[in-house]
């Protein structure tokens, strides 16, 4: 599912010019953390918190931009859904997250 708000959100943030190149150094290193994060989950390094209250908060700063610059309801479906995921993970060590999602 994450892959589909991946393409929408990609649109939506190269229509409305939300990564300046100014800003873009900023962007890659979340996106490196956001790839750090998926890997202790997929390699099951079951006593890491892939996502502490820094993490959550600089994505969440992330999530606004995006629904300061859409009105599109399937976008804020999927920005609800990513800040639900956040809420409920953030701070949960791999183990539970697992468990949790069921792999």
């Amino acid at each position: 599912m994450y892959i589909i708000y991946y393409y929408m959100l990609s649109e939506v943030a190269v229509t409305n010019n939300l990564i300046p190149i100014g800003n873009f150094y900023d962007y890659y290193q979340l996106c490196l953390e956001m790839i750090a994060a998926i890997k202790k989950i997929r390699f099951n390094m079951t006593s890491e918190i892939p996502i502490d209250s820094d993490f959550k908060s600089r994505l969440e700063t992330l999530i606004q931009e995006f629904r300061n610059n859409t009105t599109d309801a399937v976008v804020i479906g999927y920005l609800d859904s990513i800040q639900n995921d956040l809420d409920l993970y953030a701070g949960k060590d791999v183990a539970f997250i697992r468990s949790h999602i069921g792999i």
